[in-house]
């Protein structure tokens, strides 16, 4: 039987992303709703992730990153303008938000405040087969955890 070994990192990061508890989530309000300028917004989300990660106040500054993500991944109209967006900033944030953005759309927005171990850093440095791997058909967090697999 061929076993897979898997790093004690990608066991932590499997670990938050079925974390159940707590369980009732009260997600804060979405950041920037109010502002209509999609560029005012980019800045004010931009600032925000950059702020809460000088904080260490990792939840948010993945909450904020997920929302900077999606303004650029889902609410930005063309390309051009989402190539904009990425070259204003520097290359560890456009990866890191996009990664964020993909997980958390995945494994759902709550899940970001059940972590205890990912950070933007962390999910930004994810190996590349890693990352695909937490959206696998056949990924069961609880069978890693497990050795099962």
């Amino acid at each position: 039987m061929n076993k897979r070994y898997f790093s004690m990192e990608f066991i932590k990061i499997c670990t938050d992303l079925i974390a159940l508890e707590p369980i009732n989530i009260i997600l804060p309000s979405i950041p920037g709703e109010e502002i209509q300028d999609v560029q005012q917004k980019f800045n004010y989300l931009y600032q925000q992730v950059q702020r809460t990660i000088r904080m260490k106040n990792h939840h948010y500054a993945l909450y904020y990153a997920y929302y900077l993500g999606k303004l650029i991944e889902q609410d930005t109209i063309s390309r051009r303008q989402k190539q904009l967006f990425k070259s204003q900033m520097t290359l560890y944030y456009a990866q890191g938000v996009e990664r964020t953005f993909l997980l958390f759309e995945f494994y759902g927005i709550e899940q970001i405040f059940r972590t205890k171990y990912l950070t933007l850093r962390v999910i930004r440095n994810i190996k590349s087969a890693d990352f695909k791997r937490l959206f696998s058909v056949d990924f069961a967090g609880a069978q890693i955890l497990e050795g099962k697999v």
